[in-house]
């Protein structure tokens, strides 16, 4: 029997529809560092970046392109040494900061001239802080407690001798007040509460003999002054013509621009 031819073509598999994968551009590395500039074009900041955030050195400048402060970030945030700088490009001031708040301790100069020690804590003053004068004599000392004056507030004459010594609590003077003389004698003396002056108050001559007494109740007199020779005998009150004066308290007249 013949066999009959089957009709049915075959069918071809039809091509593969698969589009042809594109390769990915590749992104462009993150910026290492950030500039800003005014409207005119000069530099006013320049950060260094990591990951998008301010890591490293990171400086400051003027309106006219002139660098006036140097600052360390880590993460985005403030931490390491801050420096300032004059018109001159010298320090004016030299700290640290971190976790954003300023730590340790604070110079200042004028002109390359130390005026100024602070220490920090967490962002407010709180230890010995020192003051200088132009020859970086001390002029005063103090301490802080979280920021407000606590304990012994001690000035100089710029020639390290004490001059006054005073009792602090929490930004108040509070407990006694002592004045000396640059050759170390005692001048004044007397004592605060709650800011006020409180009992007597003394003045001295430069031998130690009361100048001057008066008394007070929260910060008012209770009488008139009484005042004294450097003899202890009882004196006229300022006013008197220096004639009438002896040699002392005419010194002292000068002195104290009375």
């Amino acid at each position: 029997m013949a066999q009959v031819p089957d009709n049915k073509t075959e069918e071809t598999a039809a091509p593969s529809a698969e589009k042809t994968a594109k390769p990915e551009k590749e992104k462009p590395p993150p910026p290492t560092e950030k500039k800003v500039e005014s409207k005119e074009g000069t530099l006013r900041k320049h950060f260094a970046l990591k990951d998008g955030k301010k890591n490293g050195e990171a400086r400051i400048y003027d309106k006219e392109g002139v660098l006036i402060r140097k600052e360390w970030y880590r993460n985005g945030v403030l931490e390491g040494p801050v420096t300032h700088y004059d018109a001159g490009g010298g320090i004016s001031k030299q700290s640290t900061v971190i976790r954003g708040k300023l730590e340790g301790e604070m110079l200042r100069f004028n002109k390359g001239v130390l005026v100024s020690k602070t220490q920090y804590q967490g962002g407010k003053r709180h230890g010995e802080q020192l003051v200088f004068n132009e020859q970086e004599k001390i002029v005063s000392k103090k301490n802080y407690a979280r920021d407000k004056l606590n304990g012994e507030v001690i000035g100089y004459d710029g020639q390290d001798n004490v001059i006054i010594k005073t009792t602090y609590t929490n930004d108040l003077r509070h407990g006694p007040t002592t004045g000396y003389y640059p050759g170390g004698g005692l001048r004044e003396k007397g004592q605060y509460q709650n800011d006020r002056l409180e009992g007597e108050f003394l003045r001295y001559h430069v031998n130690g003999k009361v100048r001057e007494r008066q008394s007070f109740k929260e910060g008012k007199p209770l009488g008139p002054p009484q005042y004294f020779k450097d003899n202890g005998e009882p004196d006229a009150p300022p006013g008197t013509p220096p004639e009438q004066k002896g040699w002392l308290e005419k010194i002292l007249d000068f002195i104290f621009g009375k």
